[in-house]
Parts: structure tokens; sequence; C-alpha cells
């Protein structure tokens, strides 16, 4: 019983994180959100300019994509959500990892 509380947790703790940009306004954002954008931006900015990005029915540019995380709407912080995921799960190993 223990491991399937252990299971549910870790789902219920994905879920969270996932909500973590949600609210914040500029105002309130902590340091480390402050950091994560710095590094979305960092990273889009060394992408090809022709690079684009399918959101819904719209096909972002580059510069489309910068000004969205700039702007932190709601694609912006999308963005930077997906851009945390995949950086932690490089971390992790579950990208790249040695099995």
């Amino acid at each position: 019983m223990a491991s399937s509380e252990t299971g549910s947790g870790a789902r219920h703790s994905k879920r969270k994180r996932n909500n973590r940009y949600s609210h914040k306004s500029e105002n309130t954002m902590t340091t480390n959100q402050r950091k994560l954008k710095e590094i979305v931006l960092a990273r889009l900015s060394v992408m090809p300019q022709d690079v684009s990005v399918s959101v819904g029915d719209k096909n972002l540019d580059r510069a489309a994509l910068m000004e969205h995380v700039e702007s932190e709407d709601e694609i912006g912080k999308q963005m930077m959500e997906m851009d945390l995921e995949f950086l932690q799960d490089l971390a992790s190993g579950a990208i790249y990892g040695h099995e």
C-alpha cells in the first residue's frame, strides 16, 4: 500500500508543478521564476530564426515566442513550464539517460 501512495503522491506533485505560473503576476514572480524566464528567453534566442511552434491554430516564430514569454501571457507561461519540465527530465536522466 505504501508504494501506491508514493505513486499517487508523485502524480499529485506533478499536477501542482504544472500550475506553478498560472496565477503569478510580474510583481509577485519569485527569483526562481525570473531565472526560469531568463533561461527560456536565452534558449529561444539561440534557436534558428525560422523555427516555429504550433500552439492551437497559431504557428509562432521565434520572435513571437519570445514576446509571449516576455509578456508572461498564457502561451509564455506554457513555454516556461514546457522548458522547465524538459530541463528537469534532462537532469534526471529521463532524456538521454543511460539505461
